[in-house]
């Protein structure tokens, strides 16, 4: 899943610039969540193509 690393890393760097310390930190927490949410959902589906994602 190098795509969901890519965009992590140009998403901690946004927002390292445009937030606060403190506001970058809370961003970038969420988004990892997210992105990990949706790695295991593409790695479900892949094993298994007709089943439905379930999301966590």
């Amino acid at each position: 899943m190098d795509h969901f690393q890519r965009r992590l890393t140009l998403f901690r760097e946004t927002a390292n610039e445009v937030c606060t310390p403190s506001g970058a930190l809370h961003v970038i927490e969420r988004a990892e969540r997210i992105a990990r949410s949706l790695s295991i959902a593409v790695a479900e589906t892949q094993a298994a193509p007709d089943a439905a994602p379930a999301l966590r």
